[in-house]
């Protein structure tokens, strides 16, 4: 992987722990909208990656090709309409999010235009001090409000 192909702004996030975790459906409903404008601009469309464990079973939760549009999201998130009776048994760890997806980024041998990591410290033992822990970084023309192509500027509110 080529990550050195851009440059990029990066912001880390850190959460309250006493608040419902942001892979929870009703949670990420909140923020999938305001990001999708985002997701929207990279070269190529966005794939999600995800890895949450089966503590009671052994081994990890198989999702398959996630996107980015909510069936996809539906797939990893905790409580959504798909996995309501599922997921209980989960134990999140962290999930990735590629745009354009991390295949495209592997044969482009160039990195992504926008990519998020969010990760929880919980399985981990000890009670976190911040839950969960957000990475995102964004091509810096894209931060900028600048499209790869010049066009009029757009801007990603910060809530």
């Amino acid at each position: 992987m080529a990550f050195h192909t851009a440059d990029d702004d990066v912001y880390v996030f850190i959460g309250d722990p006493a608040t419902q975790p942001l892979w929870h459906w009703d949670k990420w409903l909140l923020l999938m909208p305001d990001h999708d404008a985002l997701f929207q601009v990279a070269r190529g469309p966005a794939s999600t990656r995800s890895t949450q464990f089966l503590p009671n079973r052994g081994g990890t939760v198989k999702f398959g090709k996630i996107g980015w549009k909510e069936p996809g999201q539906q797939k990893w998130t905790h409580g959504s309409p798909r996995t309501l009776e599922s997921s209980p048994s989960w134990s999140f760890l962290d999930t990735e999010l590629w745009a354009p997806a991390w295949t495209q980024c592997e044969r482009d041998k160039s990195a992504p235009d926008i990519f998020m990591a969010i990760a929880s410290q919980s399985p981990f033992g000890a009670a976190p001090a911040f839950e969960p822990v957000i990475v995102l970084a964004v091509v810096s023309q894209h931060a900028s409000g600048r499209s790869a192509k010049g066009r009029n500027p757009q801007r990603f509110p910060a809530r």
